[in-house]
């Protein structure tokens, strides 16, 4: 049986919500919507209904109402904050009563402990409709302050980071370990290492005459100056022509 997550986007349509800094609070949740949705689909033990995935506006008692006739395990719903004072600053989550915190909890322990945060403005009570009117476990997180020049740099720039703790608090809250899709490992096999192209070459014919498909990875002795251990661990970007692989 898979989880069943209804991920929120606040405002939406001809509702900006909070706006700062020249960025609308919409678009920002909507996107890091989306890449919390993604990551969700791609674990595979979740089913995922939203709100919205444009950007379209719905009342509240949508979002509500299709929360709970879908029958979502939980419910959240993802906002900026905003203040008139341009130094408030941090991440906060609401729950209906702190008696249904735990999903509260999980979400807003998790957006410290990815350090997407670091002032910590806590669980609080909120009776706000999609809380208070959901009917199962539910909660709204404040991701920063669109108002605040230190939380627009992150709304805008660490949307996946963002996006990421909040699955993390999910899993959390389901008590389920993260899976490693294969899609996130790479295994290379390497059969040798030569000095002269020609020996590549053969090495590469024979395992091609045992099925394999082999490429040959060239590597560029230059260091500009740099220590040889620091050069080893630059980022490397290949390129691949006739079956060898460049950098």
């Amino acid at each position: 049986m898979k989880y069943k997550v209804y991920t929120d986007f606040g405002h939406g349509g001809y509702d900006p919500g909070a706006c700062g800094h020249g960025y609308k609070e919409k678009d920002i949740v909507l996107s890091v919507g989306k890449l919390l949705n993604n990551m969700l689909h791609e674990d595979g033990r979740f089913e995922i209904k939203s709100s919205r995935v444009d950007d379209t506006f719905k009342t509240l008692e949508y979002r509500t109402n299709d929360a709970n006739n879908w029958g979502a395990n939980v419910f959240i719903s993802i906002h900026c904050n905003s203040a008139d004072d341009p130094k408030a600053i941090g991440v906060e989550t609401y729950c209906y009563k702190l008696k249904y915190r735990e999903l509260a909890d999980c979400i807003q322990k998790s957006m410290l402990d990815n350090q997407v945060f670091n002032r910590n403005r806590g669980v609080k009570e909120g009776n706000f409709h999609v809380l208070r009117e959901t009917s199962m476990s539910a909660c709204l997180v404040e991701l920063g302050f669109i108002s605040n020049g230190n939380d627009i740099e992150i709304l805008t720039k660490k949307q996946y980071q963002l996006a990421r703790a909040l699955y993390l608090g999910i899993l959390k809250y389901f008590n389920l370990e993260e899976v490693v899709t294969p899609s996130d490992q790479l295994y290379i096999v390497s059969v040798g290492a030569f000095k002269d192209i020609n020996n590549a070459k053969a090495t590469m014919k024979k395992c091609e005459t045992i099925g394999l498909k082999p490429y040959i990875h060239i590597h560029k002795e230059d260091y500009n100056g740099l220590p040889k251990t620091i050069w080893r661990i630059k980022r490397t970007i290949w390129f691949r022509q006739n079956n060898i692989w460049k950098c």
